[in-house]
């Protein structure tokens, strides 16, 4: 009903971005609404952790680069950091996390990765240089459709679920995932880390 053909191309171009808003809200909730099922009738099998993120940031460090971003992977230890688990599930955890590490670090930024045995488990850290999250926030981020975006990110980019994904697929592992910030040694945020712990080997509830 509008006449005047710029208004109808921004008014087309609004529903175009609540459409795309929609369906992957709409994929997200389904998602969501698998992995109970999905992880007790899936059978677990040894991964390397240092090979998936190996991989997984060979793939994404162009796009980083592209954005000005830093991106470093450190696996210590020197042996196989093994868990037993649902490959794709974890990667897809490493995925949301990168990408929320991504969203907040400033151009020229590092977000950092570091994968180690610690006291019978693989600890990964992610880390970034953005402004960090809230006390109070750390653990509202892992509520469904929480969302706590930048500024310059256009609403409705983030359905408000990737962290509680996150969290429900670590915690169908047996693993705990966690968010704290960075200081300098005044006391000055750094940025905001987030560590994810697998049981070592295995003993997970996958």
């Amino acid at each position: 009903r509008v006449s005047e053909p710029a208004q109808r191309d921004k008014l087309l171009d609004i529903v175009a971005q609540d459409v795309t808003r929609l369906d992957r809200l709409l994929s997200e909730i389904a998602d969501a609404s698998r992995i109970d099922t999905e992880m007790s009738r899936a059978e677990p099998r040894a991964v390397d952790i240092g090979a998936v993120l190996t991989a997984l940031v060979e793939m994404l460090r162009p796009a980083f680069k592209a954005e000005g971003l830093g991106l470093t992977l450190n696996l210590a230890g020197g042996e196989p950091l093994t868990v037993y688990a649902v490959e794709d599930r974890l990667v897809q955890v490493f995925q949301n996390l990168l990408s929320n590490a991504r969203s907040f670090s400033p151009r020229g930024g590092e977000i950092a990765i570091r994968a180690a045995p610690a006291e019978g488990e693989i600890r990964i850290d992610i880390d970034d240089q953005g402004l960090g999250v809230a006390e109070d926030l750390r653990e509202a981020i892992f509520d469904r459709f929480y969302t706590l975006r930048p500024d310059s990110e256009p609403f409705g980019a983030h359905s408000g679920l990737g962290l509680s994904i996150s969290r429900q697929i670590i915690d169908a592992h047996g693993g705990t995932i966690r968010c704290t910030n960075r200081r300098a040694e005044d006391g000055a945020v750094e940025g905001a880390r987030f560590t994810v712990r697998l049981p070592a080997g295995g003993g997970g509830e996958a």
